[in-house]
């Protein structure tokens, strides 16, 4: 998906992932009809069986930084992702709202830069108000 150039508005589709029957809808072929498709673990279990299926239909894994994560991350979590152009995503919009969920984004970016080794990061806002959509020299301030 990111090889060709596309131009327009492109749809995306977030699979929150809370249980192990969600995973079946990863070769569902509904997901063609999205552009981007991401996946949002909320377990350790839950997180290896996505890395483990993952598939030319998923591009993007999402993980909630706003919480302390309930399990450490280890680079075999990541390196299958890195391995398929899997990207994982971090949402930055949560850090501007809060201090203390601030401190929780910024010590799972840690965490996650230092696991994948700083390889196959994506930076999206996440906002729903445009207030909250930085410059570009601002988020690279939040990531470093």
């Amino acid at each position: 998906w990111y090889q060709r150039r596309v131009r327009g508005i492109l749809r995306r589709l977030t699979i929150v992932v809370g249980d192990s029957n969600h995973i079946r809808a990863f070769n569902s072929p509904l997901l063609r009809k999205f552009d981007i498709v991401a996946v949002q673990p909320k377990t350790e279990d839950l997180l290896n069986q996505c890395v483990a299926r993952c598939n030319n239909n998923i591009q993007i894994l999402s993980l909630d930084l706003t919480r302390p994560l309930p399990y450490r991350l280890k680079h075999s979590h990541l390196q299958p992702c890195q391995l398929n152009n899997v990207y994982v995503e971090v949402c930055y919009v949560s850090a501007i709202k809060d201090s203390a969920t601030c401190r929780n984004i910024v010590s799972n970016c840690r965490d996650i830069n230092w696991v994948s080794r700083s390889r196959g990061l994506l930076v999206s806002s996440g906002a729903e108000d445009p207030l909250f959509v930085r410059g570009p020299y601002d988020v690279m301030n939040l990531m470093t």
